[in-house]
């Protein structure tokens, strides 16, 4: 299975981690612990379907991650908003909120759901979305992005 990110969920772990003080540096330590050893059935069985596409081609799914940082578990943890495709066998990271902390928030509303897709739409057309090994992803890759 092959990861991709799109510039905006960069943009958003640059934001929750630009200070060590906001406890969210381990983020994508987290996102690797819940990615890693799933298959693609499993990540679909704990994640929440958003909107299905199209025979199931392309679906927007929500999952809960832990937030190791603050030690609050998946129900006070991040939500990460994705993209599934597949007969592609691809995961493309939309966008990651926190429900706790200073950049906590409840929920995402539409506009910015549309935001998130146009971003992905724009960057899949253009072939420019961020390929990311999942089994050695490290903060300091996105840093370095």
């Amino acid at each position: 299975m092959k990861y991709y990110c799109t510039s905006y969920f960069v943009r958003t772990i640059k934001t929750l981690t630009s200070k060590k003080i906001f406890k969210y540096n381990s983020c994508i330590k987290d996102i690797k612990a819940e990615f890693a050893s799933k298959s693609l059935n499993q990540i679909i069985q704990t994640s929440y379907s958003l909107f299905p596409m199209e025979n199931r081609k392309f679906s927007i799914m929500k999952i809960r991650i832990k937030n190791s940082d603050q030690k609050v578990g998946k129900r006070g943890g991040y939500r990460l908003i994705f993209l599934i495709n597949e007969e592609k066998q691809f995961i493309a990271f939309l966008f990651l909120y926190p429900k706790t902390g200073r950049f906590g928030k409840e929920n995402y509303d539409n506009p910015e759901l549309k935001e998130f897709l146009n971003t992905f739409i724009t960057e899949y057309e253009g072939n420019t979305l961020i390929p990311i090994d999942i089994n050695n992803i490290t903060l300091k890759y996105f840093k370095s992005l």
